[in-house]
């Protein structure tokens, strides 16, 4: 190993890191069906149990290579530069990435088996807002942050203030302040279906949107590199559709799809053109969900949009409740759209209607929870890139 790079350890961890987010944005984009995804899932649990030791072997193996390095236990008070609150930051990451595992079992084990089934879905969402364990869960996430903010915001301040746009720590913090505020956001999960709770995140979504663009303009300033529109580091594409979507503020939501549209790039997986579509659809969706209740039960409605990408991302799929003409009640429904060649293409897309394609409920908050997904944190649990390093 020693012969691979002066420090093995931290190879082995990018590499790791690598395929993590390909996995974590295989939940959203599948090569091919649901499913096909179902089906293989359900052949992958059959063979399980033959399988159990050698894959218990293997993340044993691979579980040292996820801690933090030796060295960054104890976290200083202030942070004087860039590279080490991104060093801080990639730590406090690894830490909640422990925690993750339990907690997405514990919200499986909460989320109703059949989505069609709204009544048993809003019990099973309350007791996910009750719980206990999901509580003392977000709550080691938010001191985790803390400590690391604290050292943070300071540097951040003084950076900001006298030399705005003018070095290299300048995106770095950026980019590290984009981080904290949609994993802040992200790992709040039990109140997601509580519509204060996301009405007050609203200046968090509005800070995003600025942030995202002050990135994405360097980019284009840049645009001779190719990383300018393709990138693995960081999920700008995905905070901005979360804000398109989530966000009660509906200028904030518009923002983000013209941020979208104007820096066209590929996050990994991710296709901003898909996710434009994405957020269109999302638009005539509010629009037609405000005409009926409080906010309270507009919320716990659209609360249950699920979004997935089909066929390498080249067909859309979205599930929500919608209300029935005929019958006046609200109940689930899942449209499909095939994704244009061409982002010129300025006609709409056209959705049509299909047969709810998955069999267990899902919930979409900054992540996907459901059976096959192995992991919280879409665009989340990204290294941030030292400065020496680019």
């Amino acid at each position: 190993m020693a012969q691979l790079a002066p420090s093995p350890g931290e190879l082995i961890h990018e590499v790791i890191l690598l395929y993590t987010r390909f996995i974590v944005q295989a939940q959203t984009v599948m090569s091919g069906t649901i499913q096909e995804r179902n089906l293989h899932s359900r052949i992958i649990e059959a063979e399980s149990n033959s399988e159990m030791d050698e894959r218990e072997q293997l993340c044993a193996g691979l579980t040292p290579y996820m801690a933090p390095r030796a060295g960054l236990a104890w976290q200083p008070k202030l942070f004087h530069d860039a590279d080490t609150a991104a060093e801080y930051w990639n730590a406090t990451v690894r830490r909640i990435e422990i925690l993750d595992p339990s907690a997405v079992q514990l919200i499986d084990n909460l989320l109703a088996q059949d989505p069609r089934d709204y009544l048993s879905a809003e019990n099973h969402l309350q007791r996910l807002r009750n719980s206990a364990e999901l509580h003392a869960f977000t709550n080691k996430v938010k001191t985790h942050l803390q400590i690391w903010h604290r050292a943070f915001w300071p540097l951040y301040q003084q950076t900001l203030t006298h030399s705005p746009g003018e070095s290299p720590s300048y995106f770095c913090l950026i980019n590290l302040r984009i981080e904290y505020l949609t994993m802040s956001i992200y790992s709040m999960f039990s109140a997601a279906c509580d519509y204060e709770y996301v009405l007050s995140i609203t200046p968090e979504c509005r800070e995003l949107l600025e942030l995202c663009e002050i990135l994405l303009q360097k980019r284009v300033a840049n645009a001779k590199r190719f990383s300018t529109t393709f990138s693995m580091h960081t999920g700008l594409s995905w905070h901005l559709v979360f804000v398109a979507i989530n966000c009660r503020d509906p200028i904030a939501r518009e923002t983000a799809i013209r941020i979208l549209e104007t820096y066209p790039r590929q996050d990994g997986l991710w296709s901003s053109q898909a996710l434009v579509e994405i957020a269109k659809k999302n638009r005539r969706i509010e629009a037609e969900n405000f005409n009926e209740g409080t906010p309270q039960e507009q919320w716990q409605r659209l609360n249950r949009r699920v979004f997935l990408l089909e066929d390498a991302g080249e067909t859309l799929v979205f599930r929500y409740i919608r209300k029935n003409g005929d019958t006046g009640k609200w109940e689930f429904s899942e449209e499909y759209a095939h994704l244009r060649s061409s982002p010129r293409e300025a006609a709409a897309l056209e959705w049509k209607d299909r047969p709810l394609s998955c069999e267990g409920c899902t919930l979409q908050w900054g992540r996907t929870a459901d059976a096959s997904s192995g992991t919280l944190w879409p665009g989340m649990g990204c290294s941030i890139p030292r400065i020496a390093a680019g």
